[in-house]
C-alpha cells in the first residue's frame, strides 16, 4: 500500500506521558498508551485514513523558481494575522494599522537607523577636518614593549611564546612589534 506524495507517519513514544503519537506537518496526533494493541489498532486506523484522505498540501502563490521578497512575506503573514487573531470577534487594534498597500511598521526603524548611521559619518567627517584621528594611537618604536619585543628576539635561546607571555601580548602583536621600524624624520635628508 503505497501513500502518494505522503510519507507514513512513525509510531512514537512520548517518553514523559508514556503515550503513543504519530506527527504529521509539525501537529501530533496522540493515539493511547504505547506499545497496547488499542494504540497499534489507532495507529492503523490513522494510517488508513491518511491513504484515502491525504492531508492537503497549502496553496503556494509562488512558482518554485521564484522567491519572495521579505516584504510579501510580512504582507501575507499581516493579512492572515488580521483574520487569525481576534478578540471577542475584533480586529486586535496593532494589526490594523498598517495594509499591505503602506508601508511596513519596520521601514520606519531602517530610516532612523540609517538617518544615525549619516549624522555619524558627518561628524567623523567634521571631527578630522578639525585635525582629530578617532581610533587607538598607533604604538611608537620607542615604546617599551617594543624596545622589550625587539631585545628578546635577538636572542635565540628563548622561544616566542615565553616573550608573549612574558609581555602579556598576542604572537600577531609580537611580529608586528619586532617589524615596526623606526618612521623616517620629515625634513632630514
Amino acid at each position: 500500500m503505497t501513500i502518494k506524495n505522503v510519507s507514513v507517519p512513525k509510531y512514537r513514544l512520548h517518553k514523559g506521558s508514556n503515550q503513543a503519537f504519530v506527527q504529521i506537518k509539525g501537529k501530533r496526533h496522540y493515539l493511547g498508551v504505547w506499545g497496547t494493541p488499542k494504540s497499534k489498532e489507532r495507529y492503523a486506523r490513522f494510517v488508513a485514513e491518511l491513504a484515502a484522505n491525504p492531508l492537503p498540501t497549502l496553496p503556494s502563490t509562488h512558482s518554485d523558481d521564484e522567491s519572495i521578497t521579505v516584504v510579501e512575506l510580512y504582507a501575507a503573514f499581516h493579512d492572515f494575522a488580521i483574520g487569525y487573531y481576534r478578540k471577542n470577534g475584533e480586529r486586535l487594534p496593532g494589526l490594523a494599522s498598517w495594509s499591505s498597500t503602506s508601508s511596513p511598521p519596520w521601514l520606519s526603524l531602517n530610516v532612523a537607523l540609517y538617518k544615525i548611521q549619516e549624522r555619524t559619518k558627518v561628524g567623523l567627517a567634521t571631527a578630522r577636518v578639525r585635525g582629530r584621528k578617532g581610533g587607538r594611537p598607533r604604538m611608537q618604536p620607542s615604546e617599551l614593549k617594543v624596545l622589550l619585543a625587539k631585545r628578546l628576539h635577538g636572542d635565540e635561546t628563548i622561544e616566542i611564546n615565553d616573550i608573549c607571555k612574558t609581555l602579556h601580548i598576542l604572537r600577531s602583536t609580537y611580529y608586528r612589534y619586532v617589524t615596526l621600524r623606526q618612521s623616517p624624520q620629515v625634513g632630514h635628508s
